[in-house]
């Protein structure tokens, strides 16, 4: 008697506790809710004119589609010096898609480019998104020769 009455209790606080983490996973939000982040390469570097072309995949990951997203960069060349603080804009990134931009950063030898900081995210604009969501779920990777850093 003690032990089926015993039974009966561990099965309802397991369904009590089923339940409340159903209702905590439904009311976390759609960015919350996904395993994914938002991935951001460097691809690919090369000279253009006298600029430096930046070729950037991302990939959103986050379970809700992103309307803008804008990073400030910080380049650094030789030596570990920063050349300069840019600013670059995704535009719409709908959920799971992956997709390629390009950046041209004027007056910039490539070949003296060592690496590159997201310094912060200045926007993510999306349903359950800020730039504190998408800053804490990006993860970046660099190419051969240059880092990208967080």
């Amino acid at each position: 008697m003690f032990f089926r009455s015993l039974t009966q209790q561990l099965k309802r606080a397991t369904i009590i506790l089923l339940a409340a983490v159903s209702v905590t996973v439904a009311l976390s939000g759609p960015a919350a809710s996904q395993d994914g982040g938002l991935d951001m390469t460097l691809n690919r570097v090369k000279t253009s004119g006298e600029a430096c072309r930046f070729t950037f995949i991302f990939r959103n990951a986050l379970g809700a589609a992103i309307d803008k997203a804008s990073f400030e960069l910080v380049v650094f060349t030789e030596g570990g010096l920063v050349d300069r603080f840019v600013q670059i804009t995704t535009g719409a990134m709908p959920k799971g898609k992956m997709r390629a931009k390009q950046f041209d950063f004027d007056k910039l030898d490539c070949a003296k480019v060592e690496k590159v900081l997201v310094n912060d995210v200045k926007a993510c604009d999306g349903q359950g998104l800020d730039p504190a969501v998408c800053l804490a779920r990006l993860n970046v990777s660099g190419n051969k020769s240059i880092e990208l850093l967080l």
